[in-house]
């Protein structure tokens, strides 16, 4: 049903860019993606501090090699622009993983899987889809690369954001579970990087599991 949904909805509203409001083969036209600096970068996922792509930050995230992403979330407009996604336009984050691929494609991620944030399956039921799925899934369909999918999430947490520092981790506790042994190389996707605590989480598992490095890959931070 979700899958007729989105055609019949491609059929009835041609698509634009958000920014613009020209019309576009993607939700972003390149000019806007230039004036609103969509771009890759590289940073710790610790202190934020700027890395080239093999850097190791030893003394910050054993968990996570580095962090990739596109923009900040103090940016209205793409933050909005998720949030529209979230509420039901799938195509956004397609969209997004497309346009994220074409700048990724310039690296060499050649031994690396993609993995993604898992949802419960009462919150996948909810809002009929996943949408760090389906931003991993359609960049690894784009740098042809393979997916991981059996990392779950096997109870509802609260809002991290929402919660205090001693709260956040106990609300991540025993969460998440792995289904099958893990590629040794993963890149780990989600929408946002706020804390990062879900995303250190969901990669501590993944180590504990046989993963030897791991990168995490959001659209903002």
């Amino acid at each position: 049903m979700i899958k007729l949904y989105h055609y019949f909805q491609k059929l009835v509203s041609p698509k634009f860019c958000l920014s613009c409001f020209n019309y576009n083969k993607n939700y972003l036209c390149f000019d806007c993606l230039r004036k609103l600096n969509f771009k890759p970068n590289f940073n710790c996922l610790e202190c934020g501090q700027k890395v080239v792509e093999k850097c190791r930050i030893k003394d910050h995230s054993s968990l996570i090699k580095y962090l990739i992403s596109f923009g900040f979330y103090e940016n209205e407009f793409l933050k909005r622009m998720i949030l529209l996604g979230k509420d039901g336009y799938q195509e956004i984050f397609e969209d997004l993983g497309e346009i994220m691929s074409g700048f990724l494609k310039n690296y060499d991620f050649k031994d690396y899987s993609f993995a993604f944030i898992p949802v419960t399956k009462r919150k996948l039921i909810d809002r009929g889809f996943n949408q760090s799925e389906v931003l991993a899934k359609k960049l690894a369909k784009k740098l042809n690369l393979k997916i991981f999918s059996d990392l779950i999430k096997i109870k509802e947490t609260e809002d991290q954001v929402k919660l205090d520092f001693e709260k956040r981790l106990n609300n991540l506790k025993d969460v998440f579970k792995i289904k099958s042994l893990p590629p040794k190389k993963i890149i780990l996707v989600d929408d946002i990087k706020t804390t990062g605590s879900t995303l250190k989480e969901c990669a501590k598992v993944l180590k504990e599991a046989g993963a030897r490095e791991i990168i995490a890959l959001t659209i903002l931070r």
